[in-house]
């Protein structure tokens, strides 16, 4: 995983730079990246997906707040080379983080915050056995528009 940081950064900054899928408005130094990986990966599943030769996609599960009261939940972070997706690398580092979720006696809740122009993910989630929980209007901004999420989950146990 450390030698993966460099292109999980890349994919990441890409989304950040080009798209409203992420609300992050300035793209990521490799430190800034590394430190915030190692923090997640120390405590939760981080995933990344080769597909010949070529760092595909990553994902992670992290704590959805960090109050007590929601230990149980975890939030979901999913990430694909913007020229490889659709080529499943989504699916399979979604199909792997529910699993190991499922597997954890602390897991009984997965949610995705996902911007509400990002139409794909939120399709894709739902294939996921993702349902829709909540939608929240305008309450983002990126690109000099205003954004919404939703949030998604899927229940485990």
């Amino acid at each position: 995983m450390p030698g993966d940081i460099g292109a999980c950064l890349e994919i990441y900054n890409h989304y950040i730079e080009n798209t409203v899928f992420t609300l992050e408005l300035e793209p990521l130094s490799f430190e800034d990246f590394s430190a915030r990986v190692g923090e997640i990966s120390r405590r939760f599943p981080y995933l990344v997906c080769e597909a010949e030769g070529v760092i595909a996609g990553y994902a992670y599960l992290s704590l959805f707040r960090p109050r007590a009261g929601y230990r149980f939940t975890r939030d979901l972070a999913i990430y694909v080379r913007h020229d490889l997706r659709h080529t499943g690398a989504g699916r399979l580092l979604m199909e792997e983080l529910i699993s190991r979720a499922s597997a954890d006696s602390d897991v009984r809740d997965i949610i995705a915050t996902i911007t509400t122009e990002n139409t794909v993910s939120i399709a894709f989630h739902e294939k996921m056995g993702f349902r829709m929980a909540g939608r929240l209007e305008g309450v983002a901004e990126k690109f000099g528009k205003r954004l919404g999420v939703v949030f998604m989950q899927r229940t485990l146990k």
